[in-house]
């Protein structure tokens, strides 16, 4: 996806350096299982595939430091920190409060770094699938609390299904469908089959059948 003349910034965190993101509904932070350099690149990447303004950037063993404009001469900061050899954070910043291009922004992050669209588990992850006795709205409205309940970053919703991040931003779903009377759900994590990614749909399900309150058929 572009983002036709928006910046982004990657802020270098060395102690030399002071850079103020500001908090609230000005920035969106996200943990990426992936390491500081290479959050770096992608952050650089999809300013590249955004067709940005990069007005300078920096980048030191802390850290790193991308600023441009948007073409109404806004800013957009993204801060990228690392947290261990294989696990960083990266905070983006869009003034004024502009959550939407922040979070679109690291969707192209997460993409760029290798982490797969926020989908990508419909197609490749780990999943669990249960039949209920409970209609498409209150399945919808299960869903979502379950989101919340595992502190899941919803990415989006749309008829019938929604996309989110867990922990190091991996992708996690929820799609239901009725079938003859009932409704299919399915929970998907991750953009590979793995032990991990079979808990964490495990754990959806189970969330998902407390918060409907229903018995499965």
């Amino acid at each position: 996806m572009k983002f036709a003349h928006a910046a982004i910034c990657c802020l270098t965190l060395a102690a030399c350096h002071q850079h103020d993101l500001g908090t609230g509904a000005n920035t969106v932070e996200r943990e990426y299982a992936r390491s500081a350099d290479k959050i770096w690149s992608a952050a650089v990447e999809s300013a590249k595939d955004a067709g940005l303004a990069v007005l300078s950037e920096r980048k030191d063993g802390l850290g790193g430091t991308l600023v441009a404009q948007r073409a109404t001469g806004e800013e957009v900061r993204v801060v990228v920190t690392p947290l261990h050899e294989t696990r960083s954070k990266a905070t983006v910043r869009v003034g004024p409060g502009d959550l939407t291009l922040a979070r679109l922004l690291h969707e192209r992050i997460a993409e760029n770094a290798g982490m797969g669209d926020a989908r990508a588990g419909f197609f490749g992850g780990d999943s669990e699938e249960g039949s209920y006795a409970a209609d498409v709205a209150t399945c919808g409205s299960a869903a979502r609390r379950t989101m919340y309940a595992l502190k899941y970053e919803i990415v989006r919703e749309t008829n019938g299904r929604i996309d989110a991040r867990a922990s190091g931003s991996t992708p996690v779903g929820v799609e239901w469908v009725s079938i003859k009377g009932k409704t299919r759900v399915t929970f998907i994590a991750g953009e590979a089959k793995s032990a991990e990614h079979r808990e964490m749909a495990r754990r959806m399900k189970e969330e998902f059948e407390t918060n409907a309150g229903i018995l499965k058929n």
